[in-house]
């Protein structure tokens, strides 16, 4: 169901940022389309993979790509299965 809804709603969304200029420490988060459903979240700071819940139950997110010093951002995903009603990173419903 949950999985239904945020296809129907992320469809053809594609977002893209560039920017050249140092950004301000910030956390963002998305679910992406893959070979299913995935939640992404970056830390521009470094900082740890935040808290992530499907259903209600508490599952880590894993680091998908360490910060460096010509990619300065943490970026951390977990897999959504299909038949997942609810899912959350840092308390806040994922956007698409």
């Amino acid at each position: 169901m949950f999985f239904r809804r945020v296809a129907a709603s992320c469809a053809g969304a594609i977002r893209l940022v560039i920017t050249a200029a140092p950004v301000i420490a910030q956390d963002y988060h998305w679910v992406q389309f893959g070979p299913g459903l995935e939640a992404r979240a970056i830390s521009s700071d470094g900082g740890a993979c935040p808290a992530a819940t499907i259903d209600g139950k508490s599952i880590a997110m894993v680091v998908r790509a360490e910060p460096d010093r010509h990619y300065p951002i943490r970026v951390c995903s977990l897999p959504i299965p299909p038949r997942s009603k609810t899912a959350t990173v840092a308390g806040e419903q994922p956007q698409c």
